[in-house]
């Protein structure tokens, strides 16, 4: 039996290094996306025609969300030294406008995405970040801290800081270093659970999540082979693991983790910022070693 070819039509390059992309939910669908010399764009889908692009700032954009209100769309933008800006997008009889009504500065420098929750005023939005400790501070798009909180404190000399953020309903779902889960009710302030994962799973690094009645559903990506899915249930706020898929892609045994040898070329070919300075170092010490 011959396999059908899958038509890919929204297919097409950029030609820049994007970071993070948002969806405008109009017709004809129009995308946002960050880019990594620090620019935002904005491209109609169905003509694959750039239609703004604005030059935001020097420092990469990691993060990306679109919000809806009665006055149009809100772009809310993170850079990858901790910068929250505020685009305000219009759309009328087809023209597309941008323009950038505020930034406020958190002075954290951090590779955890912040989280954005709205109550469907856009000039109501919450922006949720972790700050170098085990704190989250939610800021108000003006740069006011609305609250704070702390559900892991840390028992080591080293804070034990926040690598993943997701709202949920009114929840703030926040994941650790150390493996643990931890659900925040924005409305009483206060933790309502956490669970800590089996070390397997590896760092988290993303959460993703839908909410039904009275549940909620959370999928965990980490630095393994496997994706584990988390229920919440609101009645009796409850946490608990569901499942953990395991990737079938990798030749190594599911749920261990992706641990291979490679060359220093490839090494080079996918050396970030951070890994340079590491890298740098070491070579470094060895020199004095000689």
């Amino acid at each position: 039996m011959m396999k059908k070819e899958i038509e890919r039509p929204y297919i097409y390059f950029v030609n820049k290094e994007v970071k993070s992309v948002s969806l405008i939910p109009i017709t004809p669908a129009l995308v946002l996306y960050g880019c990594a010399d620090g620019s935002i764009c904005i491209d109609d889908i169905h003509s694959k025609a750039r239609i703004i692009e604005l030059t935001h700032t020097k420092n990469a954009i990691v993060h990306t969300q679109v919000l809806t209100d009665a006055n149009g769309f809100l772009a809310v933008i993170q850079d990858r030294m901790g910068v929250i800006s505020s685009v305000k997008i219009k759309v009328s009889e087809g023209k597309v406008k941008a323009d950038c009504v505020g930034s406020f500065n958190t002075e954290v420098w951090t590779f955890t995405r912040m989280a954005v929750w709205s109550d469907g005023a856009a000039e109501n939005a919450l922006v949720a970040m972790p700050s170098l400790g085990p704190e989250i501070n939610l800021y108000s798009l003006e740069g006011k801290v609305k609250q704070t909180y702390v559900a892991k404190k840390s028992k080591k000399s080293e804070p034990i800081i926040a690598t993943a953020l997701l709202f949920l309903g009114t929840h703030l779902i926040s994941s650790y270093e150390d493996g643990t889960i931890a659900v925040w009710s924005l409305a009483e302030n206060k933790t309502e659970a956490t669970l800590t994962l089996s070390k397997d799973i590896g760092n988290i690094i993303t959460l993703e999540g839908s909410v039904q009645p009275n549940l909620y559903k959370i999928c965990i990506g980490a630095y393994s082979t496997s994706i584990t899915v988390l229920h919440y249930t609101l009645d009796n706020k409850s946490l608990f693991q569901v499942a953990t898929i395991p990737n079938t892609c990798c030749e190594e045994k599911p749920g261990i983790g992706c641990i291979r040898s490679v060359s220093y070329t490839h090494l080079r070919a996918h050396e970030t910022s951070l890994h340079l300075v590491c890298r740098l170092l070491l070579e470094k010490k060895k020199k004095k070693k000689k």
